[in-house]
């Protein structure tokens, strides 16, 4: 189990940088959406997310880490007001050594691979990763993983998932 607001608040501290025109925000609702995953992969996948969102939102501004539940999944979204995406490049995004025609002509470095590896961590994790545009300028990012249902549950639903039924009377009888 990994608590992804923690997970997020980990990697806003890695990023943290004094000088740095970014504010990085972290919105979660309910502060503890528990996944089952590899905590560092997901440290991974937000690292390269927020690095882009960072990247490519060169005049600095709010980037919001969001987390929420969504039927019965964890949502995380990283929303940004960066340079965007041209809307023909969206269904490509995600391609290994793709990048996008705006990325290309301000010679901003990369090989077009962070993407599709976190497309990759997450699918791994029978999650789902989309990109829309932010309304007003700049790119949502948005990812679902499935919750980890045993925090869910009461310690009483827990214990009596977990016990075996032994009132039928018959168990050691011959």
């Amino acid at each position: 189990p990994v608590d992804l607001a923690e997970v997020a608040r980990s990697v806003v501290r890695m990023l943290d940088n004094p000088l740095s025109r970014h504010n990085l925000i972290l919105d979660f609702e309910p502060p503890d959406i528990v996944v089952y995953a590899n905590v560092q992969h997901i440290k991974d996948v937000l690292l390269n997310l927020l690095d882009n969102a960072m990247k490519y939102s060169p005049s600095g501004g709010n980037i919001l880490i969001q987390g929420r539940l969504q039927q019965g999944r964890a949502l995380v979204k990283i929303i940004d007001h960066g340079i965007g995406i041209p809307e023909d490049d969206i269904p490509w995004v995600f391609e290994r050594f793709y990048r996008g025609h705006n990325v290309r002509e301000s010679k901003m470095t990369g090989v077009g691979l962070g993407l599709s590896v976190v497309r990759d961590i997450v699918t791994a994790h029978h999650g789902r990763i989309w990109l829309e545009l932010t309304p007003g300028g700049g790119t949502t990012v948005s990812f679902t993983l499935p919750l980890a249902l045993e925090h869910l549950l009461s310690p009483e639903s827990k214990f009596s998932h977990s016990t075996p039924d032994t009132s039928s009377g018959s168990q050691g009888q011959k």
